[in-house]
């Protein structure tokens, strides 16, 4: 017998409970009148059968299979909020031209009859930045494919909208990605974590070339490729510190005079790390959720309280946070400066599939997600990074 159709909640009940009683010649209005409880079942004892059966019930072999529909329900984390607050430009060249001495650094000082002083130029230099892939592909066999409808499966526009979400985060990991032990050919998108970075982390927490940056070598002399960056490493030792509001403080003081205005910055960190940075301003009651900000193409914008969503701040820079910040003893911080870096992009996500056979060489549908870009850094030093936290 099919299970019928209800238009609410007491036809379900009439149907499944006091039609049948009445039908069995039970008084319902005992339930008004019983006063306890074994009054009832006395009541209802009367009508029950007295024979033993051998129904057919859902743990029957062979008589009931699980219907688990097509929609997946996602248990992983795929948050992409790294690559939300970048800013996305389209590619507009491959490198760009700096200035990393400048020409008068003293003096300047002319007598009232004086002579025109010498003329001075600062020096230039020319920084090559490479477009990089990160791909991720998915696919189905031609068999599950033409099952789909016919049996219970999982349908292939749900395998494609979940990775469409994996992939994102795929992006956010490699941003994200630690400078140490990360490739340094120049075949991977740089990590943030290589672009915000200094001398001084080498040979302390950083192998060798593993803080170079578009074919820059971050030696001793080239100071003007280093970031604002807080450790507690040397001689070959990284050492982890307890994080105070002081070091995040010191940092931004370090990176405030390269910044073009106090607009269009963000802290990025680690949850626990967030939380640990609440705990330490909760005495001080200074640790607000008074910045609602946009995830946009232009990267994380401040807005009015109907339009954006909630976020904590420290000084007034939002704190965005994220899974896949590189863990220490607790996440490092960034604290960056969206006006001087962004994510160039040469070809946004786009996603392609196949059903060829002779492409993929077997029979079914093959999907490919790709982005081709880089993370593009035009001012190091207004970037800042603290890292050996706990």
């Amino acid at each position: 017998m099919a299970t019928p159709m209800f238009n609410s909640y007491e036809e379900m009940l009439n149907h499944y409970y006091w039609r049948p009683l009445k039908d069995s010649g039970f008084d319902v209005k005992v339930l008004q009148k019983a006063k306890r409880m074994s009054e009832l079942d006395e009541e209802i004892e009367r009508f029950e059968l007295k024979k033993s059966d051998a129904p057919v019930i859902t743990s029957t072999t062979g008589v009931r299979n699980v219907i688990y529909g097509a929609t997946l329900n996602s248990q992983v984390v795929t948050e992409a909020n790294a690559f939300s607050i970048l800013p996305k430009r389209a590619w507009s060249k491959s490198g760009y031209r700096a200035i990393t001495t400048a020409g008068l650094t003293s003096g300047g000082n002319v007598t009232e009859t004086g002579a025109i002083p010498e003329t001075l130029k600062p020096t230039f230099a020319e920084i090559g930045v490479s477009p990089h892939r990160i791909a991720r592909a998915t696919n189905i066999s031609e068999i599950e494919m033409l099952l789909e409808g016919k049996d219970d499966t999982v349908k292939w526009s749900d395998i494609i909208n979940y990775t469409a979400s994996e992939f994102k985060n795929t992006l956010n990991r490699n941003i994200l990605a630690d400078a140490d032990g990360a490739a340094t050919d120049g075949t991977i998108i740089t990590p943030l974590d290589r672009v915000i970075a200094s001398y001084s982390e080498l040979d302390t927490e950083l192998g060798s070339n593993e803080a170079d940056i578009y074919g820059l070598d971050r030696d001793a002399a080239a100071t003007w490729t280093d970031a604002q960056v807080s450790h507690a490493g040397s001689a070959g030792t990284e050492t982890d510190r307890t994080l105070t509001l002081g070091l995040i403080d010191d940092v931004i003081a370090a990176c405030e005079p390269y910044w073009d205005s106090d607009k269009n910055k963000v802290i990025l960190t680690g949850y626990d790390t967030a939380s640990r940075i609440a705990q330490l301003e909760r005495p001080k009651e200074t640790y607000p959720t008074d910045a609602y900000v946009e995830f946009t193409i232009e990267g994380i914008k401040v807005r009015g309280k109907e339009a954006g969503i909630p976020v904590a701040t420290f000084n007034g820079i939002p704190i965005i946070r994220s899974t896949n910040v590189v863990k220490d003893t607790i996440s490092r911080i960034y604290i960056l400066d969206l006006d001087h870096i962004s994510l160039e992009t040469l070809k946004p996500i786009s996603y392609m599939e196949t059903t060829d056979p002779f492409v993929q060489n077997t029979f079914g549908k093959e999907g490919v997600f790709t982005w081709v870009g880089e993370i593009w850094c035009d001012r190091f030093g207004a970037q800042g990074k603290i890292r050996g936290l706990k």
